[in-house]
């Protein structure tokens, strides 16, 4: 390889290799967390319902709801929801969520 080449095109290759192995960490850190989603399995009661308004600056006002399970277990999870499913649920409503689902169903 010609030097000059080398110099010129040694560092874009180089970036771009860094960049590569970022983006292939970012994608298997997400298909990691859908895989451990989609695999946990829990049944639980609702025993709080939050709303909370955040100010950002690109879009403006955001509304972000959240339920909160108990599950049998005892431990506490908090699933984001959208409004209507957030309406939907109650304090003390029943819910499961199945191996290979995302989402709980209210029972």
């Amino acid at each position: 390889m010609d030097p000059a080449k080398a110099v010129v095109f040694g560092p874009i290759i180089i970036f771009f290799v860094i960049f590569g192995l970022i983006i292939v960490g970012f994608l298997g850190l997400v298909a990691k967390l859908l895989i451990k989603a989609k695999n946990s399995s829990w049944e639980g009661e609702v025993i709080e319902k939050k709303h909370k308004v955040i100010d950002d600056f690109d879009e403006g006002k955001q509304d972000k709801y959240i339920i909160v399970f108990q599950t049998t277990e005892g431990k506490k999870l908090n699933v984001e929801a959208n409004q209507s499913v957030w309406e939907d649920y109650k304090v003390g409503d029943k819910a499961v969520k199945k191996t290979g689902t995302l989402w709980p169903e209210k029972v």
